[in-house]
């Protein structure tokens, strides 16, 4: 019972309270014309390395990984945490496995680095994250070393997607390596991109989210970067939902993230959500 209330109230908390009957001539207007496109193109394949701390993170930029895979990138994949319980570690592992064959990634690594619930981060509870981030800054830095990605991809480091510490600290871990290690010669990666949204789709998916005003309140950010590059998935978004249907124990969740469009809504979804946007940083 006290599982499926902090189940029930993460869904409320993260989801909130959306209109099913999604207006998507009005939402397509939020998309950002002006953000140039980021040419992932087969005439100069690269290795990218995409790093998340949950299973299912990895939907939000689901389309670029399958466009890379398409255009014959290695595509490498690490997780950091399995779940919060024995239960939910199995079920998300499995559905991990699932996604990542669905998606075909050269090399994958799932770690089981301790989830916080959500009740415990919506009351500033956060455990093990604060105290061990040597520890899994080490992993991420050995796997980065036995990989030798040229591109990492990962969350942004300014407020986490949408407010969740894990993302956060996970994105800052990755920034400080990638600053850390500029003249380091067997750091391989070139450029380090951070998922984020322009103005007009943040204030849209996240903005009312209370995950994302508290942290707005906690660390002083106005919310995600500008994004620099677009990556037009328009084309490759059957893949993108194969992969996000995978994880079913998270189906409602990413409904209300626009990430598990219905059958019946395809087609205007596609065309509608066609690109994720990145932050560039390089070194």
């Amino acid at each position: 019972m006290v599982k499926q209330t902090i189940i029930i109230l993460f869904g409320v908390v993260i989801c909130g309270c959306k209109n099913t009957q999604l207006n998507y001539s009005h939402v397509a207007q939020m998309q950002d014309a002006s953000v140039i496109l980021w040419e992932i193109q087969g005439a100069n394949p690269q290795k990218a390395m995409f790093i998340f701390p949950h299973p299912d993170d990895e939907i939000t930029c689901a389309g670029t990984i399958a466009k890379m895979k398409a255009n014959n990138w290695e595509v490498y994949l690490l997780t950091l945490t399995k779940g919060s319980d024995d239960q939910d570690k199995m079920v998300r592992t499995n559905e991990w496995n699932a996604a990542a064959k669905s998606l075909g990634y050269d090399k994958t690594l799932l770690c089981d680095f301790y989830n916080n619930n959500w009740e415990d981060i919506m009351q500033q509870n956060v455990r093990f994250w604060p105290e061990n981030l040597d520890s899994i800054s080490s992993l991420i830095y050995k796997t980065v070393l036995d990989w030798q990605p040229d591109v990492l991809i990962t969350y942004d480091d300014a407020i986490g997607g949408y407010g969740h510490p894990e993302h956060l600290l996970s994105a800052k871990i990755v920034r400080d390596l990638f600053t850390t290690h500029v003249g380091n010669a067997d750091f391989s990666p070139k450029y380090l991109y951070q998922m984020t949204l322009p103005q007009a789709l943040e204030d849209f998916i996240v903005a009312d989210l209370p995950s994302y005003k508290l942290a707005i309140e906690l660390y002083g950010v106005n919310g995600l970067p500008e994004p620099d590059l677009a990556a037009d998935i328009t084309n490759f978004w059957p893949a993108k939902r194969n992969a996000a249907a995978c994880y079913q124990s998270q189906a409602e969740i990413l409904n209300k993230f626009y990430l598990l469009p219905s059958n019946a809504d395809s087609a205007a979804h596609y065309a509608t959500f066609n690109k994720e946007y990145y932050r560039e940083i390089k070194r």
